[in-house]
């Protein structure tokens, strides 16, 4: 069965693919983290001094450094504890990829301000790292967790604005609503009007909510966009 462990901030880019594992308490033991990504690279690394601590931050790399900035790519991580241990904890999820070096802050953003627009594949970090937003091409914007527990196949959609069938549509922020917008820049969907707070910025939230973000607050606001 493993030990309990999450994985957090998960990134991919040159020269690999980079996360923090979080344990429920210190393992006190050595660690080994099989990495399989994109369903086409396999990559391991060994801890063989005990770790002391409830996190450990890795860097796996691959033999492939050719990263496209807004896409997302499947992950998988068997943690061994200890190393040589004969079953492994599995977490699998999405990791959103940066250009250029590796880097464990993200270029991807995770807000977009009143005015802008989040084009067909781009996709939109969670303020606390651990959701991912995504434009879809079937024209949906999808929220998913980046990492599912105990080897499940499937990434939970958390939050989602239900526009299948508008292939190459954007979102869209301004005055106070989101919208979901057609190549034709006809709204399909869009939030309710929030008067008061017009400027807002859409985010989302530590739950995995399409939200608004009032100017000057750190209180995410979850709107509805159907």
């Amino acid at each position: 069965m493993g030990v309990p462990v999450q994985a957090k901030t998960i990134r991919a880019a040159d020269p690999g693919l980079g996360f923090t594992l979080q344990f429920d308490s210190p393992p006190n033991s050595t660690v080994r983290v099989v990495a399989r990504i994109a369903n086409s690279y396999t990559s391991e690394v060994h801890v063989l001094n005990p770790i002391n601590d409830t996190t450990l931050v890795c860097v796996v790399p691959f033999g492939d450094s050719s990263y496209t900035p807004g896409q997302a790519i499947t992950f998988e991580l068997d943690i061994y504890v200890p190393h040589d241990a004969n079953d492994a904890s599995t977490i699998s999820g999405i990791a959103m990829q940066d250009s250029g070096v590796f880097q464990f802050a993200s270029n991807i953003p995770t807000r977009i301000e009143d005015g802008q627009t989040l084009a067909s594949g781009a996709m939109i970090n969670s303020l606390d790292g651990q959701y991912a937003g995504i434009m879809q091409g079937d024209g949906n914007f999808c929220v998913y967790a980046q990492a599912v527990l105990n080897g499940s196949s499937s990434l939970p959609n958390t939050d989602s604005t239900y526009s299948q069938g508008h292939a190459g549509a954007v979102l869209k922020v301004q005055r106070g609503r989101i919208y979901i917008q057609d190549v034709n820049g006809n709204t399909v969907t869009s939030s309710p009007q929030m008067s008061d707070i017009i400027t807002a910025a859409m985010v989302i939230d530590s739950n995995g909510n399409i939200c608004l973000l009032p100017p000057g607050s750190d209180t995410p606001v979850p709107v509805s966009v159907r």
